[in-house]
């Protein structure tokens, strides 16, 4: 900025300043008569600045100049004296600086300048706040009065504030205020952190400020020109050229950029001696030491601290902690942890040693590191190890462990088992698989749990141990720790569909997780049961013992005769030893039964026929069924098991399809051919399929014959018959068949069905064994009384005689002519007693088929 108020960017590359690289931004516009601003600074990313007049009143009034992207030139928000303070009345006159503190939520302008008091050279901080200037406090640069300094004002991005100050003869210094002190603050003397004295060129400075990597920028007057160049904030050397700008009368300068910067505490939680002392110190460019402080006292908790100080990217900074006092450091615990002040950030940090450590700032992003040194002194302590085996010491891999202190208030501490991974971060020193040390604890009395088991075992019983002084040369060995593997028994019942247990199933028994083989398990229904299977002799009921941890699953191998498999899948696991597992009840419905009956046309029960039962899908051999007619079904061994007649049962039939057919009819009834198809699905698990009622007809057969004259072999019409057969079949035990001689068949009512004289045929016989005689010859003929005997069964059902039957002719007598009886006589006797005899005959048939 030059002193007429004209505010120019001046462009640079790595702090070396670019040749008349000035560019006009904006303009302060003066509202007094003259132009003496100074006091630049910038604030909220360049979008607002600041600056004052100390050209606007005669008086000693200075005016507050604001700037931001909304205006063309900056304007003035006020115009008023300084407020008095402890060094008296102030000199507007001295006012030399200005700077806006970022982490301000309101963005507070603070200026200054330097004063001569109590023997010293202070600079007198301000700020505007409020619409109205407050005084702040005094920060002490010197410790003796100066009146040849110029500077400037810079602050850091979390709020800590640096006073630049220069003597125009190469003595340079950066004196930092912490927040929390500018904070406190109220109008009085300001603490502030170690001072950084740097040798610098000679010339009167007019504006310092840091850019981003922490450099010194410099600006100075010489000849009506500005010159721009950058040194090193650790000792002054310079880094870039002197560079005019290109503008003159600059009065200040300022940079939106906040420098990194490291604040150093230290932390003692507690000393071995009391008289024990620590000193920490940080060393920057080339080991050069930046600052030290060493603590005093017996307290505890931050007893000392360095900084803050403006750090030079990408520089390493070393941080070290050395004893004072007589103090021994291999008595202590020594970190240092490092968090970004403003966001609570962690930041990286190298460790060189216990008691030293290297911190470096890079990247995009500065950071005010705030870094804790601690110290805590090292308990007297010892190790401890132990193996973690099986039964066969076979090391276990995957326990976890706690080791729980006698001391009331002490932590349990967890141990995991580290086997070499490189990330791991536990107590266990021993890389080796299941295999533990752990050191560092203190002398005493301990507990050591299993808290994590491998999985599948027993978990170990609490093991108490002590560590001793002799403990912190060689750990405590406390050898093998055993686990046994988990057993336990697995039951099951094998049921009907009532719940009653069920013998002779066999089963699939497989470890899923961890896998494994499959076994056969077989139904023991009689001790001893053979070792490793079934254990239970019961029927039906199932225990396996000594069955390892792990998940398993049970399926049905073969089911029991006469009943279905189930297709069930039981999954259950082993967890706990010596419990048992009860899976349950696993239920099998019988397979289907098929009944049928065999009837007479009237529908009661008709005994004694054979049955061909025949699977079709899939297919089978056929078995043959015969009625079983007993009095119990114990008794029936055969595959009818109902042993009423005409009722049949099959069991245990397995789904398919399958055909039934009548083999063989009960005697007197014809046999039924028809093929009838059964349909047996898996849902009828447990029920009775009824494939229906069949009926069967009585066997009906015929007989033919005829009747000729023996001369010449003519049809003979008029002879009558007896027909003798069975009782109570379809004809009459003695049937009287007369020659049936008419147009056609349907004019014979008789049981004669052939209307040819001379023919015969009678039907609706029933089986079994007949005889036919003829009763009376045709007339003229004499009677053969010959038995023809002839048989109907089921597979003869119609007779015929191949020959017919003759007849001879009778001789006629001479009748004297005295008188004697005429042969018509006897013809006409002859044929009233044949019309008798048929008359008897018929009636004999009416009355033999009421019977039936």
């Amino acid at each position: 900025m030059e002193g007429d108020g004209t505010v120019s960017l001046v462009p640079s590359n790595n702090g070396t300043p670019v040749y008349h690289g000035a560019q006009e931004v904006f303009k302060f516009s003066k509202e007094g008569k003259k132009s003496k601003f100074n006091g630049l600074a910038i604030g909220a990313n360049g979008e607002v600045a600041w600056a004052f007049n100390k050209g606007d009143s005669k008086k000693d009034k200075v005016g507050i100049y604001r700037w931001d992207t909304a205006k063309s030139e900056g304007e003035r928000v006020l115009l008023s004296e300084l407020p008095d303070g402890e060094f008296g009345s102030p000199n507007i006159s001295s006012l030399v600086a200005g700077g806006v503190n970022p982490s301000d939520p309101t963005g507070e302008y603070y200026f200054g300048g330097f004063v001569q008091e109590k023997k010293g050279t202070y600079f007198t901080t301000y700020k505007y706040s409020g619409g109205r200037i407050v005084l702040v406090g005094y920060v002490q640069v010197l410790p003796h009065d100066s009146d040849k300094g110029n500077g400037d004002l810079v602050f850091s991005a979390s709020g800590d504030m640096f006073v630049l100050w220069n003597d125009g003869e190469g003595d340079t210094r950066i004196v930092p205020v912490r927040r929390e002190a500018l904070e406190a603050a109220t109008g009085g003397v300001i603490p502030h952190g170690d001072i950084s004295k740097l040798k610098t060129g000679e010339g009167r400075y007019n504006g310092l400020a840091f850019d981003s990597d922490g450099r010194l920028i410099i600006q100075y007057d010489k000849g009506g020109k500005s010159y721009n160049y950058s040194i090193d904030p650790d000792d002054g050397t310079t880094l870039s050229d002197k560079v005019s700008i290109g503008v003159g009368d600059g009065s200040d300068l300022a940079s939106c950029a906040a420098p990194p910067t490291l604040y150093v505490q230290k932390d003692v939680v507690g000393r071995e001696k009391p008289s024990d002392q620590f000193t920490i110190s940080v060393e920057g460019k080339g080991g050069t030491p930046r600052s030290s402080e060493t603590t005093s006292g017996t307290g505890t908790g931050i007893q000392a601290a360095i900084g803050v100080f403006t750090l030079f990217k990408p520089r390493t900074y070393t941080i070290k902690e050395t004893a004072a006092n007589g103090a021994n450091l291999s008595d202590y615990s020594t970190t240092l942890s490092c968090i970004d002040a403003t966001t609570g950030e962690e930041l990286p940090v190298t460790r060189i040693k216990d008691t030293e450590y290297t911190f470096v700032q890079s990247g995009a992003d500065n950071h005010d590191a705030l870094c804790t040194l601690r110290n805590e002194p090292k308990p007297k302590t010892g190790s401890v190890s132990w193996r973690k085996t099986d039964t066969g010491k076979k090391a276990l891999p995957g326990s976890a462990w706690q080791i729980i202190p006698d001391a009331a208030g002490q932590p349990t501490i967890e141990v995991t088992d580290n086997t070499g991974d490189p990330g791991y971060s536990g107590r266990d020193k021993d890389k080796a698989v299941a295999a533990f040390t752990v050191s560092d604890l203190p002398l005493g009395g301990y507990t050591l749990r299993e808290s994590t088991v491998p999985e599948g075992y027993v978990g170990a019983p609490d093991k108490h141990f002590t560590i001793a002084k002799q403990h912190s040369a060689s750990p405590n060995k406390l050898g093998d720790i055993q686990n046994k593997p988990i057993k336990g028994k697995v039951t099951w019942v094998k049921t009907k569909a009532d719940g009653t247990p069920l013998g002779g199933s066999s089963w699939t028994f497989t470890p899923t997780k961890p896998s494994g083989e499959a076994r056969t398990i077989t139904d023991c229904t009689s001790a001893p049961c053979a070792a490793g299977g079934d254990q239970n002799p019961t029927p039906g009921r199932f225990e396996l013992r000594d069955v390892p941890y792990g998940t398993y699953s049970l399926q049905e191998l073969k089911a029991p005769d006469g009943y279905v498999k189930s297709e069930e899948t039981k999954t259950f696991k082993v967890t706990t030893d010596g419990a048992t597992v009860a899976v349950g009840e696993m239920v099998n419905q019988a397979l289907p039964q098929v009944s049928w009956t065999k009837t007479k046309p009237d529908g009661s029960l008709l005994g004694g026929s054979t049955w061909t039962w025949k699977p079709s899908a899939p297919a089978g051999p056929a078995v043959e069924v015969a009625d079983c007619v007993k009095p119990s079904a114990e008794k029936c061994t055969g595959p009818d098991k109902d042993p009423a007649a005409g009722k049949f049962l099959l069991k245990g039939v397995k789904a398919g399809s399958y055909t039934l057919v009548e083999s063989h009819q009960p005697e007197g009834y014809q046999l039924d051919p028809t093929e009838h198809k059964v349909a047996i699905k898996p849902t009828d698990a447990g029920k009775t399929v009824n494939a229906g009622a069949f009926k069967n007809q009585p066997a009906a057969g015929s007989v033919t014959w005829s009747k000729v004259d023996a001369g010449n072999d003519q049809a003979l019409a008029g002879s009558v018959w007896t027909l003798s057969g069975p009782a109570g079949g379809a004809g009459a035990r003695d049937l009287v068949v007369a020659d049936c001689v008419e147009k056609d068949a349907a004019s014979c009512t008789g049981p004669d069905k052939d209307p040819a004289a001379g023919r015969f045929k009678v039907e609706g016989l029933g089986l079994g064994k007949y005889s036919l005689v003829e009763k009376a010859a045709p007339a003229g003929f004499r009677l053969d009384t010959t038995k023809h005997p002839f048989k109907l069964a089921a597979d003869h059902l119609d007779h015929a005689f191949a020959e017919p039957f003759a007849n001879t002719r009778a001789s006629v007598p001479v009748l004297p002519l005295t008188g004697g009886r005429g042969a018509h006589v006897f013809l006409i006797a002859g044929g009233v007693v044949s019309a008798v005899a048929i008359s008897t005959g018929l009636l004999r048939r009416r009355r033999h088929r009421n019977l039936d």
